[in-house]
């Protein structure tokens, strides 16, 4: 008898662990925005989209460096990343997706926030 109640007290910890622990994944975490790997794929792959992206209207006079001031990282099949990044005084979340062969492409840009 003593076994019977010792599995299901196993069974019933591990259901709890498996439950806490699928909680947490695909949620965003937050991430250092100087750390070196956010940085070099916003500079190196992600900027020059951005702002190709603002200037597809023509009517975007560009004048100003995006600065990084948040970085949050979800993972996927891949790794979705949000930038929030302080440009010509605006306030932009940008919504990036790197696939498991390190292509990146941007997928939402919201409405700057001032």
């Amino acid at each position: 008898m003593k076994f019977i109640y010792a599995l299901l007290l196993a069974l019933c910890l591990l259901a709890l662990v498996s439950q806490s622990s699928a909680g947490l994944m695909g949620g965003w975490s937050k991430q250092d925005p100087t750390n070196e790997e956010y940085t070099n794929l916003w500079y190196n792959q992600v900027q020059g989209l951005f702002l190709t992206s603002l200037n597809d209207d023509k009517t975007t006079q560009i004048n100003a460096r995006p600065m990084i001031i948040g970085v949050k990282t979800q993972v996927v099949a891949g790794l979705n990343i949000l930038y929030t990044i302080k440009f010509d005084n605006k306030i932009y979340d940008i919504k990036v997706f790197r696939n498991l062969n390190g292509d990146v492409s941007i997928t939402s840009i919201n409405n700057p926030q001032v």
